[in-house]
């Protein structure tokens, strides 16, 4: 049998061509802010050259031995911090039709000026083309006597409104952002991953199908993977308090209560965990497509206002222009990532509607034991008319971050660069990123299962996985190579041509760089990989041992960030323009570079599947609850191959539980081994009749004792005996 090909992420994807041969080219812009800040103190201390060249050589080698490769180890810890905290502030929503809006958030207002006598046009809070209300600073005074500022946690994220489609008749919900000239629109599905359980002509079709599919990401756009595993029991309870209440038998309700107490114990041990799988997509455009942000551009759309304005069709092609946009999201935008997971990728997706997009923003802010709130308001779309919907005229992100219970959920950073507090979850969170790739080799099966292997694990609990991908221009992944070639061939040809011989180094690095380029030549694809884990616990230490612990099944290569955490939890959020990883240091892209044969080691591919909705819950790998149902929607068949003593009386006992519970009378028949019967004790505690043939006789002669029958009820039983006597005789 031929050994399965082993697989290893090629390294030479992320290595870039050195400046001047030896400096790693993020490190260029941080020894120049060096270099300028040594002239500046030489210069004003009256310092000599050689001054200069001591304190840059002294303040550059620390630099370097401090952040090597990654500058952003020490300029993170630079960025400042939001603020104080981030305050919560119930912005008013702001309709995209400006004859919709109140009079105070209009374009302008007429007031009457009597030092003059004369009407004077005065500034609106808001202009006609801006969908958010920009909410004022906080500012309070200190015990010290020292202002301190809150910034509102509006102001970070981009959420103008929720959109629900309804074309074809069919439910979709969207989200549309806005952050100055950018829009964007973000369409979400639910993922049911490949069942655990595969054939390897299955798991083949898998792997060429991701490998495919990798090609057909959109250019430009981000495809997002959210894995969440947390515990919530709420569900499971309310199923079992409606059996409790509603069940004749008090044998089964006892039971369910005992069910009921063990099902709280399992979530709050971790050992029962639901698992949720999204996949968020992104479709971003530009007003009139402009994306320049120049004196010339800035310009043309001023102009293009003011001749709108002065024709007085300008509220007309603001609704033209949301219009267009929704339409053109849905068929440039929705159809096709549809179409990718579906047929390219082969995935089991299904586009949430707007109710399920609600509570996937929900629970990001607040805990999976409260209800969602009613949607506030959103924006419609039926491929023809452009509406709204208005319940309540608040922005949506100020309902989200509002909280129940008089418990804000706005987040806060409380001055700490490493962590997240999340009042409404009553959670802190850490956030841990892949920054260096892992050389492992794996198989192509193994591959599939890498990240489930993982999550399966009973210590990783109420974590959450965020993996984004983004396309990798080819041409540019080109130059990059040949860069990396030149200088190892350099480095290589120095060494043959000095006394040192061979450059293994050089040498290794040539040959990684040619199968990479061999690979992209030969119809692959380099793909932007952003992996990070939120990881959510009730305090600080238990928290610093579950990064731990997470840290350690990825050999170390998943590190728990400690500074800009806020930063990076932001960039996690469906409601923020931007790609992961990528802007968040303003010296480098934190992003890995990965190709398409490799890459989805870091994927949710498999996970148990769900059989029902209601029934009897198992716990399946990874302490995922799955539902066997045999009669709530569907009369099933159900057949218990096991070999002996491996359980099979424990479930067919369950299964009649489960049968009892709702009031279904169960007849059974029992061929026990050695006539010693696994369900005698258990029917006798429910106080149901059980009847051992090989201890007990029966007269079929013996009329029956029908005395509680009268009329054509005791009449028909009659008969049914002699029947029965007559038809054994």
């Amino acid at each position: 049998m031929e050994a399965p090909e082993l697989i290893s992420i090629n390294s030479s994807l992320n290595r870039k061509a050195k400046f001047f041969g030896f400096l790693p080219i993020s490190q260029v812009m941080p020894i120049g802010v060096i270099a300028f800040l040594c002239f500046l103190i030489i210069g004003a201390s009256g310092g000599k050259d050689k001054h200069f060249g001591m304190m840059f050589g002294f303040m550059t080698g620390t630099w370097l031995l401090a952040t090597g490769t990654h500058p952003h180890y020490m300029t993170d810890r630079m960025r400042p911090l939001p603020g104080k905290n981030w305050a919560y502030n119930k912005l008013p929503y702001v309709s995209p039709i400006p004859e919709h809006r109140p009079a105070e958030l209009r374009a302008s207002a007429v007031l009457l000026v009597s030092s003059k006598e004369r009407l004077a046009r005065v500034r609106s809070l808001i202009k006609d083309e801006e969908l958010t209300l920009k909410p004022n600073y906080i500012v309070e005074m200190a015990q010290n006597g020292k202002k301190e500022v809150y910034p509102a946690f509006n102001r970070f994220q981009h959420l103008v409104s929720p959109i629900k489609y309804s074309q074809g008749g069919k439910d979709r919900g969207a989200l549309f952002l806005k952050n100055g000239q950018q829009y964007q629109i973000v369409f979400c599905f639910k993922l049911t991953p490949w069942h655990t359980s595969f054939t390897p002509q299955q798991a083949q079709k898998y792997w060429e199908a991701t490998e495919t599919a990798a090609k057909e990401v959109v250019p430009g756009e981000s495809l997002t993977f959210y894995c969440e595993k947390y515990a919530s029991d709420i569900e499971r309870i309310t199923q079992l308090s409606e059996v409790i209440n509603n069940c004749d038998s008090d044998g089964v309700a006892l039971l369910a209560e005992s069910e009921l107490g063990r099902t709280q114990s399992l979530s709050a041990q971790g050992l029962r965990q639901n698992l949720s799988f999204t996949v968020t997509c992104t479709y971003s455009f530009t007003r009139g497509g402009d994306v320049g942000t120049d004196f010339v551009s800035t310009l043309i759309r001023m102009g293009n206002k003011l001749l709108s304005t002065a024709t007085g069709d300008k509220t007309q092609l603001q609704q033209d222009f949301y219009s267009e946009s929704l339409e053109s999201a849905y068929t440039q935008g929705f159809l096709i990532w549809q179409s990718i997971l579906k047929t390219a990728w082969k995935l089991d997706v299904k586009p949430l509607n707007i109710d399920d997009t609600w509570s996937h923003l929900w629970y990001q802010f607040n805990s999976r034991s409260t209800k969602p709130e009613a949607i506030p308001n959103y924006w419609t779309w039926d491929g023809k008319e452009f509406g709204e919907v208005v319940d309540r005229p608040i922005h949506p992100l100020s309902i989200l971050s509002k909280g129940v219970s008089h418990t804000r959920a706005t987040p806060q950073h409380n001055q700490r660069q490493d962590e997240i507090v999340l009042p409404g979850r009553q959670q802190i969170c850490g956030v841990m990123t892949i920054e260096e790739i892992s050389r492992r080799k794996l198989t192509k099966l193994e591959q599939l299962t890498h990240l489930f292997e993982v999550i399966q694990n009973d210590d990783v609990i109420d974590t959450e996985f965020v993996i984004q991908l983004n396309t990798v221009s080819s041409q540019a992944l080109d130059q990059q190579l040949e860069q990396t070639i030149a200088q190892a061939n350099s480095a290589k040809l120095m060494a043959e041509e000095s006394a040192i011989g061979r450059d293994v180094k050089s040498e290794q690095l040539l040959e990684e760089s040619f199968e990479a380029q061999k690979l992209v030549g030969g119809g692959g694809a380099g793909i932007y990989l952003s992996f990070l884990a939120k990881v959510y616990r009730q305090d600080r230490k238990a928290l610093d041992e579950a990064c731990g612990e997470l840290s350690r099944k990825f050999n170390s290569n998943l590190k728990r960030q400690d500074s800009a955490v806020w930063a990076l939890w932001l960039e996690t959020l469906p409601i923020t323009i931007g790609r992961i990883l990528q802007k968040t240091s303003i010296v480098e892209d934190r992003r890995i570079k990965v190709d398409n044969i490799s890459y989805y080691r870091y994927l949710p591919n498999v996970a148990p599947e769900d059989v029902h909705d209601d029934g009897i819950e198992l716990i399946a790998q990874g302490g995922k609850p799955i539902y066997l149902d045999l009669h709530r929607q569907d009369t099933l068949r159900g057949l218990i191959i096991g070999e002996s003593g491996s359980g099979k009386s424990v479930l067919a006992w369950r299964v009649i539980l489960d049968f009892l519970s709702c009031n279904i009378p169960v007849i059974g028949m029992d061929s026990a081994v050695g006539g010693n019967s696994s369900f005698r004790w258990a029917i006798k505690m429910l106080k149901g009749a059980h009847i051992d043939i090989s201890r007990n006789s029966s007269n079929l002669v013996e009329p029956p004792d029908l005395r509680l029958y009268k009329g054509d009820d005791y009449k028909t039983r009659f008969n049914q005996w002699k029947g029965t006597v007559k038809n054994t005789l």
